[in-house]
């Protein structure tokens, strides 16, 4: 990944480009907002839990104030920005890779349960909901 191939030249320039990375990140799990900031708000009105809603923020700012000067101290920059690679990881498996553990768990079901249960809740079959 090139943020870490950056991470010890310019931690500035790396935060930023995880910020750019959770952008996609936000993209591929459905996000059709026009900015960051509107994309966060729109999966927290779908219920985004409060410490997935904190890890974006953390990204979306630190990587904003990382490419403005001044806005954040070099020190804490590099600090900083390691740790975006861990809230990185988490938001991954948060939003993206833990649903598709459930839903291939979900749909290996019984066609006649999944039937039942698409009947007890009103849905079409398969139509389990994803938060994006």
């Amino acid at each position: 990944m090139e943020a870490a191939s950056l991470i010890a030249i310019s931690p500035r320039a790396s935060a930023a480009l995880l910020r750019l990375a959770l952008e996609k990140l936000l993209a591929h799990a459905g996000s059709k907002e026009a900015n960051l900031n509107d994309t966060i708000k729109a999966f927290v009105s779908k219920g985004l839990p409060k410490e997935v809603q904190q890890a974006l923020d953390i990204v979306r700012v630190t990587g904003n104030s990382a490419v403005h000067p001044g806005k954040m101290d070099d020190a804490d920059v590099a600090e900083i920005s390691i740790s975006l690679f861990e809230l990185i990881n988490f938001l991954c498996e948060e939003l993206i890779a833990r649903q598709q553990r459930l839903n291939n768990l979900y749909n290996k079901l019984p066609s006649s349960i999944l039937a039942q249960i698409s009947r007890r809740d009103g849905h079409t079959i398969g139509s389990n909901q994803e938060m994006a």
